[in-house]
């Protein structure tokens, strides 16, 4: 995939490229690779194969703060749309499209993953924790809990 910008710009370091009338975000990512190896004890990130999995309709979280449903996959980069409400403060937002690396991937959503949230709902957001949950709806789209 080439991506050709029409216009490049840039507002608190997330540049964003405009293609076809539409705004695509490239937040500045931290490498989820290079923190594991850092921090192996504290910190896990998708192994490679669980990176190479990823394809068009593959839900990956970014930066432990959001999921982003993949729309496009490259050998260097990914485009997809944000699929959850975010936290105020950064220029994108939910369905906003996103340019970002496999390396800068998180999580790749799988369904033990999803299992074992859901098994724990009750408590995270007794504890606060699951403020921003969002569950899948029938459109692809994730509405907030």
């Amino acid at each position: 995939m080439k991506v050709k910008a029409n216009r490049v710009s840039s507002s608190k370091k997330t540049k964003t490229i405009t293609q076809n009338g539409k705004k695509i975000y490239q937040p500045p990512l931290n490498n989820a690779q290079q923190i594991a190896r850092r921090h192996p004890d504290t910190f896990g990130a998708p192994s490679r194969e669980e990176l190479n999995s990823i394809q068009k309709g593959s839900l990956v979280k970014i930066e432990e703060r959001f999921w982003v449903k993949v729309l496009k996959v490259s050998a260097k980069y990914l485009i997809g749309i944000i699929d959850n409400d975010l936290v105020s403060g950064q220029d994108y937002t939910l369905g906003d499209l996103i340019l970002f690396k496999k390396n800068e991937v998180y999580e790749v959503f799988s369904q033990e993953i999803e299992q074992e949230f859901l098994e724990h709902l009750d408590e995270y957001k007794e504890n606060g924790i699951a403020i921003n949950f969002v569950e899948p709806t029938s459109e692809g789209r994730r509405k907030k809990q």
